[in-house]
């Protein structure tokens, strides 16, 4: 919703005058992720309407139509309560009771913020319109579908009823169980339209450690120090599990998710003897912080599963940028890493994983690829240059994680016996 804000407050900027809008149309196409640039076309059709595009790397991420009526002056008959909103939890509503949500959001507007963060529209249009498409983005995130959403169309037609509410109503009225996809109605605040929002996939949970013991002998790993960069989710956090209920000690590392990472911990910890900590790495940042923090703690195996978001919104052709980025972490950052460790003479064993997608090339993840494929061959050239280490260069298929799912659930293969493979 900020995204589309910030096109409208652009648009408002190249135009003289105050004004309302007389309809809102928004197509969200992919994801935004934080710390993006974005770029913004925008074009005026007529003297009412605007097209506005916005795209990253040549990549669309959304469209948006707005239409506007002129005012001499910027006029708001009924005041939003100028507050922000107290959020609370987000509801978890299972696909099957779509059918039955209902129910309405207050309009709330904090001012001091608008202004801040969007001088244009705060400066040009009623605060109860800015409030209403405020408003949606919670009944989406924090209703329907709640938690597990994705926000994917919004259209809003306005009007000069002088009959308005403080809220904003909503009701689903209608899901395709196809694609897990709500219509949801909106009515109120001078406003009615759709809103449409899928439910996405929810995280990826792994198996417990209690769960993995009777796969594994309880002194199998015993006297390895095990450093599992990337083990706050996903199969990281596998073979985190299984090195420690095999008697390893564990040293865990995230980049953003410290209370997951934190969660293994606690459960690596209900172990008779286990020991296992968390450590914040970013790995494009350089590994001296992480061998400092590690304060003579020398690994004898270090996993590799450190990775930024492989997903990407497509545009045609090959980008440099998007390869420069998985560059930065599956070659760079891992061989800055491989030597800061080795001058300890204890590093016994590297597991690099790799992908089926070096053999496949898929077309959306051809950068994916070509950063894979560059990391195997570093991975090689360091197995010649100290052939006391073993390294295990595996091109894995397509594992049950938070990156490969989606809307709609493709099979993956079970990850915890392929990795206890691989771990022995």
């Amino acid at each position: 919703m900020h995204v589309l804000l910030r096109g409208i407050d652009l648009m408002l900027a190249e135009r003289r005058g105050t004004a309302a809008l007389e309809s809102v149309e928004a197509r969200f196409v992919a994801p935004v992720e934080p710390g993006v640039d974005i770029s913004y076309r925008i074009e005026p059709v007529d003297h009412s309407r605007w097209q506005i595009e916005v795209s990253a790397d040549r990549t669309l991420l959304a469209k948006l139509e707005v239409r506007l009526v002129s005012r001499p002056q910027k006029v708001d008959e009924a005041p939003v309560a100028s507050t922000a909103c107290e959020m609370g939890e987000p509801e978890v509503v299972s696909f099957a009771e779509w059918e039955h949500v209902a129910g309405r959001v207050p309009l709330l507007f904090d001012r001091e913020l608008a202004g801040a963060l969007l001088p244009n529209v705060t400066a040009c249009l009623p605060d109860r319109q800015t409030s209403v498409l405020l408003a949606t983005t919670r009944i989406v995130g924090m209703h329907c579908p709640g938690l597990h959403s994705l926000f994917s169309e919004l259209q809003l037609d306005f009007d000069d009823s002088p009959d308005v509410t403080d809220d904003l109503e909503f009701t689903v009225s209608s899901y395709d169980e196809r694609f897990r996809l709500a219509t949801i109605d909106v009515r109120g605040g001078g406003a009615t339209g759709q809103l449409r929002a899928f439910e996405r996939p929810k995280p990826q949970e792994q198996a417990s450690v209690s769960s993995l013991a009777h796969l594994v002998d309880s002194a199998e790993f015993a006297g390895q120090r095990a450093l599992v960069v990337g083990g706050s989710r996903g199969i990281g956090e596998i073979a985190a599990k299984l090195l420690a209920t095999g008697g390893a000690e564990v040293c865990l590392t995230y980049r953003s998710g410290s209370a997951d990472a934190q969660k293994i911990v606690e459960d690596i910890l209900t172990l008779p003897a286990a020991s296992a900590r968390s450590l914040r790495f970013d790995a494009t940042a350089g590994a001296d912080e992480l061998v400092d923090a590690l304060a003579g703690w020398s690994p004898t195996r270090l996993l590799y599963f450190a990775t930024p978001p492989i997903f990407r919104p497509r545009h045609a052709g090959y980008s440099s940028a998007l390869y420069a980025e998985f560059s930065s972490v599956y070659v760079s950052a891992f061989a800055d890493l491989f030597y800061a460790l080795v001058p300890s003479g204890h590093l016994e064993y590297v597991l690099y994983p790799s992908s089926v997608a070096v053999e496949d090339t898929p077309r959306e993840l051809v950068e994916y690829a070509v950063a894979k494929a560059a990391g195997e061959t570093l991975c090689n050239y360091l197995s010649k240059t100290d052939p006391g280490i073993d390294f295990r260069i595996p091109r894995l298929p397509r594992l049950p994680t938070d990156q490969t799912a989606n809307v709609f659930g493709i099979a993956a293969v079970d990850p915890v016996p392929l990795m206890l493979d691989l771990l022995r």
